[in-house]
């Protein structure tokens, strides 16, 4: 079990310390006043279950954020000090202001201020979330194996005593003086702050998950040698030697005479696919990084073994086929209990990833990009920022090439379709280009190249990523799916026949 450190002690205890505070039962959101069937809205109620689902997604990101940042020192330097004493000292504002909140619900409590009705509602309403998450009512902070939060509360008290300078509010109300109205504007006040701090909490250690993940695909390339994937790149060029003249995802009959290419752009084709190939190889090695980064964690000791002794390639990880990206495939069920929460490791980056990632199609189809950063400018020599390397958002992709180099390309450098120049709009032959640059992409993965370069792999990925009903998912993709199943997206938002 890994050893946690502050920020995943921090965020835990503002969590039990919320915890502790709604089960007292002296203060209830504002939509379950009234009717107890409305406990869905207690649990997304805007006095405060909204921030412990904050918090939540917090923890879901630091219960792995710690550990990376201790074994990978480049990630560690790129993010750098002050990023995390910021977030570190947000979170224990958050279990500062937790706590007194709490200590005024235990005063009220104590003089018997609070509504029976609304406690019991309360306690009932958070005992059962209990199987839904460790720590819920059963004090696990302070048992949690590895975890120290002496760090935690000695920052805790540094930060109240300091907040006690500024805010007269913050002095502890006597037993004597407490009024409930008094209290209950206090806790109210208290709850606000804590999910603005929540809020922030959560953005800045989203910057810092980002931080790290770009870190890692850096690093990678720094080590990056060519001549260490030249067995790849073979196959990357008899790929794109399969692919020519073969549209095989447009439905039409292909053109009995082709446009005759131009010196100058078989030339330029020719640049591109040594680009294309260039840049795969670059990809091929990142994924390879990740693989020794985490091949402890993923692979067996005989697989292992195979792989350095007799150079036997490591097989697929659990759940690889959920990376082709099949429409609605998600990964929910390689979801397991970590550390204190759940998550999952994901078979490209084999990087432990929160379950928000899996449970939807959007979010995890997201991830896939973000993995294999599929787009590249198709103009090699271009410079762009962003586009000149690998790249993961499309619709900035096509952007880029219709503001930029609009006529520098007449057809898809992978099957040279269309015929004819000019024969489809500039967004249909993106459209298409996009796709065919996602598999290739793909082959990048090192237990993914033999398989999708088999006859009708392309055929078979396609139609399972991109079936009729996918017309109304993607929108960059859209103008060639649409043509392919002759329909279109009406005003409403529903698909309609062409016929």
């Amino acid at each position: 079990m890994p050893t946690q450190t502050p920020l995943h002690d921090a965020c835990v205890l503002a969590l039990v310390t919320l915890a502790e505070f709604w089960g007292l039962g002296v203060l209830t959101p504002l939509t379950a006043l009234d009717d107890s069937d409305l406990e869905d809205d207690f649990i997304l109620g805007i006095d405060g279950p909204s921030a412990v689902e904050l918090l939540e997604q917090v923890l879901e990101e630091c219960q792995t954020l710690d550990e990376k940042l201790a074994q990978w020192p480049f990630a560690r330097a790129v993010v750098g000090d002050p990023a995390l004493t910021r977030a570190f000292d947000l979170l224990c504002s958050t279990v500062e202001l937790a706590q007194e909140c709490r200590d005024i619900g235990s005063e009220c409590v104590s003089m018997e201020l609070s509504d029976l009705h609304c406690e019991e509602f309360c306690k009932d309403a958070w005992k059962q979330m209990g199987g839904r998450y460790q720590w819920w009512g059963h004090d696990l902070a302070r048992d949690l194996p590895g975890s120290d939060f002496a760090v935690v509360q000695n920052r805790v008290r540094e930060l109240r005593a300091i907040r006690n300078l500024y805010d007269t509010e913050s002095v502890r109300y006597g037993l004597v003086e407490l009024q409930a109205e008094k209290a209950i504007w206090r806790m109210q006040q208290l709850l606000d702050g804590v999910h603005d701090l929540a809020k922030e909490a959560w953005k800045q250690i989203l910057d810092i998950a980002d931080s790290v993940r770009q870190s890692r695909f850096r690093e990678a390339d720094r080590l990056f040698d060519p001549q260490d994937h030249v067995a790849f790149e073979l196959q990357c060029m008899a790929h794109l030697f399969a692919r020519r003249e073969d549209p095989v995802i447009e439905d039409e009959e292909e053109i009995a005479v082709r446009t005759p290419e131009t010196p100058d752009m078989q030339t330029k084709v020719l640049a591109l696919r040594k680009h294309l190939i260039a840049m795969n190889m670059k990809r091929r090695n990142r994924f390879l990084h990740f693989q020794k980064q985490a091949e402890h964690v993923v692979y067996s000791l005989e697989h292992l073994s195979a792989f350095k002794e007799d150079g036997v390639e490591l097989p697929a990880p659990p759940g690889a086929e959920y990376f082709y990206g099949g429409f609605k495939d998600t990964p929910i069920g390689l979801v397991t209990k970590q550390t204190s929460t759940y998550g999952f490791t994901c078979p490209a980056c084999l990087d432990c990833q929160p379950p928000r990632l899996a449970g939807l199609f959007e979010t995890w189809n997201y991830h896939i990009e973000d993995d294999l950063r599929p787009y590249i400018c198709l103009e090699p020599d271009c410079h762009d920022s962003i586009f000149s390397d690998l790249a993961e958002d499309g619709s900035a992709w096509q952007e880029h090439m219709l503001d930029e180099h609009y006529w520098t390309l007449p057809a898809c450098p992978f099957c040279c379709w269309p015929s004819q120049v000019n024969a489809v709009i500039p967004e249909h032959l993106l459209a298409h280009i996009a796709i065919e640059l996602q598999y290739f992409a793909l082959l990048a993965l090192p237990w993914a190249t033999s398989p999708l370069t088999q006859p009708d792999a392309f055929k078979q990925w396609y139609e399972r990523r991109y079936p009729r009903e996918a017309v109304l998912w993607y929108d960059l993709e859209r103008p060639q799916l649409e043509q392919f199943y002759d329909c279109f997206l009406d005003d409403s938002s529903t698909l309609s026949s062409t016929l």
